[in-house]
């Protein structure tokens, strides 16, 4: 909901530009520290009641975001929604990081299948679990391109079609509450004797490295450049007011990183096949590839700089990134929990998703952190700049 509504911010606090780049990092950093928190007391609450009580909290600021903003000063608004995204990224971290280690541990019922390197493998339904936050994703970008239709285009219109997004978003969220707390309560409740050691969660993150460090690395490509480098190509090449074109983009994200969840882990097994045998292993495959997308940096800066001057190749660029750290972000979240034996290493397999989710969150964390010097380094206007001139103004 924050990412879709990059626009909303832009045209409420007019003067902190890099609005979106500062409520990002602020919303990574939270939900990393409550993915920490999860991964090592996750285990003494049922899966019902963290989707419930994670799902209400998002509902509850969803709703508090847009009336904080009307209801107060540019200046207090802007303070109140740093805490609010606060809070809203708790909520986010305990049902993120919830959804992937249900799907490790309903896992273990589907037992065990040959692998692309002719291994046993268990399978798992992280990928499932990555496409529906993918297909979300995409749902709430609708959302926000009906409500911002919707209404006039002039600053009261945006509020209005603001409060609208927010709250259909809430009353969605409060359904999942309803409906994960439900599905989940299926499974028995996680006791704390069955806990893994620290020797034991420190052998999981061993068998796993790779596969973290990539997830590191994907998110903090992908979140050095989205949203704030690659929704502001400048002046629109098509015609498009600048609030639409952000839109936009955010929307074509958010479809190829759905795209990239479905088809990223038969992509990555038909390349895997084709290597020589023993060359490397599937983690070494994916480590390496993500490194790759070190190259989309240099090229959306080019973008946010206006050295590409075109809305088709702003257009590109993000449908590439999208694909991308889809098709490889699930590749992580399947493999991982994927090399540990069902029913005999079930706590493994969760520990293990759980590691990916932090691996993700803290790889989102570190890319919004060097988003901030990025920007100010090709968008002087609306990196740190853009922050001062308002406290400076006010």
């Amino acid at each position: 909901s924050l990412l879709a509504a990059v626009d909303f911010f832009r045209s409420s606090f007019k003067h902190s530009p890099s609005a979106a780049v500062w409520f990002t990092w602020v919303f990574e950093l939270a939900t990393l520290v409550t993915l920490s928190a999860l991964s090592t007391h996750g285990e003494r609450f049922s899966f019902s009641f963290r989707f419930r009580a994670g799902f209400f909290i998002v509902a509850a600021v969803l709703v508090m975001i847009p009336t904080s903003i009307v209801m107060l000063s540019e200046h207090v608004a802007w303070s109140m929604t740093i805490v609010l995204v606060s809070i809203l990224a708790i909520g986010s971290g305990i049902t993120e990081g919830s959804l992937y280690g249900f799907a490790a541990a309903v896992s273990s019922a589907s037992g065990q299948h040959s692998g692309a390197n002719g291994e046993q493998e268990t399978a798992t339904f992280a990928t499932p679990a990555q496409a529906g936050q993918g297909f979300a994703g995409v749902l709430v970008c609708f959302i926000r391109i009906g409500s911002k239709a919707a209404f006039n285009t002039d600053t009261e219109g945006a509020r209005q079609s603001g409060a609208v997004f927010f709250g259909v978003s809430a009353l969605i969220t409060m359904a999942c509450s309803f409906l994960g707390s439900r599905i989940a309560a299926a499974l028995p409740p996680v006791h704390v004797d069955d806990t893994l050691t620290w020797a034991e969660k420190t052998a999981v993150v061993k068998k796993v490295h790779k596969y973290a460090l990539a997830q590191v690395f994907i998110n903090v490509v992908t979140m050095a450049v989205f949203p704030a480098m690659a929704t502001s190509p400048g002046q629109s090449t098509l015609g498009l007011s600048s609030g639409w074109l952000t839109v936009i983009l955010v929307t074509l994200y958010s479809v190829a990183d759905t795209v990239g969840n479905l088809v990223g882990m038969p992509l990555m097994d038909r390349c895997f096949q084709r290597l020589p045998k023993g060359v490397m292993t599937m983690q070494s495959l994916t480590y390496w590839a993500s490194m790759l997308r070190v190259i989309l940096v240099p090229l959306f800066m080019m973008q946010a700089a206006e050295r590409i001057k075109s809305d088709l190749a702003a257009m590109v660029l993000t449908v590439v990134l999208g694909l991308s750290n889809g098709a490889l972000s699930v590749v992580c979240m399947e493999k991982a929990p994927g090399t540990f034996v069902a029913s005999a290493e079930d706590r493994e397999r969760e520990h293990a998703s759980y590691i990916m989710v932090v691996a993700l969150l803290l790889g989102v964390t570190l890319g919004a952190t060097l988003a901030i010097p990025l920007n100010l380094l090709v968008l002087p206007a609306g990196g740190w700049h853009g922050l001062l001139s308002q406290r400076v103004m006010q």
